[in-house]
């Protein structure tokens, strides 16, 4: 194939619907990309960075201190980027994280966290027992199922013109079996008996994490320009107060050992009536039905909701402990920041940051992770261009 003949294909091709739609399509993507590459740019230009005033809690108890201390590291960072990113250079990153005192607060994040890890011993203890337990109950009920087909006849093409009839394999009904084990039931019951004469909400740490914060006029412009992001937006106190405590009210530890009190509460309250429910049942029932799914008989029901809520429990305080033990750790990384700034040094900080605030307050209502996201703007741009691609084919068989 000589030149002459390549060009000729080549201009073919471009005219053709299929060309056409490749176009549209890689137009669209192409289009797509830069506008969603520049609003994430954008959006990343400024990050939250309210300060917690964490020197009104010294000398409180150390889960108020932990968190109000996270939260200042974290706003430390969001700030030093936002400046960076105004003043389009990432050289002064690190003069404006050590001028916010980085590495003191990551000094005091080690040493606070390790002692309210200690604090919550006791939760790790309740945390292995009412797994113990729940595993107890688990075993105390053995469930299995078996599926029931007819074969019904069903008329069908023959490839021919015609019609034939096969036997079309259709499901009909569900046995369901449960099994109890009244012995393991007992064992099960001692379990959280003894737990719960160890573990209760008054046994355990409970840190009080209320406190008495009024925004100042300097506050209230920081959550106006790196929250709202719109220095004119006037908002009530109350919604200023609410964002300007959030590390406290929302504060991992605050949200989690509330639950667990609550739900040791129920299980202090509800067990002695479920279990008599529990023990009350027969060894084996048997159900037939037209669903594949079976709550089970009233004991077996009763077993899950004590299950469940142990489970919940367990969950609960792992995730917690799980979650301070990850800021502590990542943290140390501001121990030994580099004398001078980078774009690395900045992104590597803002994901520290950005993910030790979530780990720390992932109930918090405000939008700290706006990190620009390569695979996200790829993926839309490529799903409209494929879309644009396909409207532009269609379009062209009915021209």
């Amino acid at each position: 194939m000589d030149l002459t003949e390549i060009i000729n294909e080549a201009q073919h091709l471009i005219t053709s619907p299929v060309g056409i739609a490749i176009g549209s399509g890689s137009a669209a993507a192409i289009i797509t990309g830069t506008i969603a590459n520049y609003v994430q740019q954008r959006e990343a230009n400024v990050f939250p960075a309210v300060l917690s005033k964490s020197e009104s809690v010294y000398g409180r108890n150390e889960a108020l201190r932990f968190y109000s201390t996270i939260n200042d590291l974290c706003m430390t960072v969001t700030n030093a980027w936002n400046l960076s990113r105004e003043a389009k250079s990432y050289s002064g990153f690190v003069r404006e994280l050590k001028q916010g005192r980085i590495e003191i607060h990551a000094v005091a994040i080690d040493e606070i966290g390790n002692k309210l890890l200690k604090k919550l011993r006791r939760h790790c203890e309740l945390r292995d027992s009412v797994a113990e337990t729940a595993e107890a109950l688990n075993q105390s009920w053995d469930y299995h199922s078996h599926d029931n087909y007819i074969y019904v006849p069903s008329v069908v093409s023959n490839g021919k013109g015609g019609t034939k009839i096969t036997m079309k394999r259709t499901y009909s009904n569900t046995d369901h079996n449960f099994d109890f084990d009244s012995e393991k039931a007992e064992v099960a019951q001692k379990m959280l008996e003894n737990m719960l004469k160890i573990h209760t909400p008054k046994t355990l740490h409970n840190p009080d994490f209320t406190v008495q914060l009024t925004p100042n006029s300097q506050d209230i412009k920081a959550i106006q320009k790196t929250v709202f992001e719109d220095e004119s937006r006037i908002a009530t106190p109350e919604e200023l107060n609410e964002i300007f405590t959030q590390w406290a009210s929302k504060a991992r530890a605050n949200v989690t050992l509330g639950e667990v009190n609550n739900q040791l509460s129920y299980l202090i309250n509800s067990s002695p009536g479920l279990f008599f429910t529990i023990n009350n049942s027969e060894a084996h029932y048997h159900f037939n039905t037209s669903s594949r799914n079976h709550n089970g008989p009233a004991g077996y029901r009763a077993s899950e909701k004590l299950r469940n809520t142990c489970r919940e429990i367990s969950s609960n305080i792992h995730n917690l402990d799980s979650s301070i033990h990850e800021v502590i750790d990542k943290t140390k990384y501001f121990l030994n920041l580099p004398e001078t700034g980078s774009k690395k040094v900045a992104q590597k900080s803002l994901d520290i940051a950005v993910e030790s605030y979530l780990a720390s307050f992932p109930d918090s209502t405000i939008n700290m992770d706006q990190r620009t996201s390569a695979g996200g703007t790829a993926f839309l741009a490529l799903g409209v261009g494929v879309a644009a691609g396909i409207g532009a084919y269609a379009l062209q068989q009915y021209m």
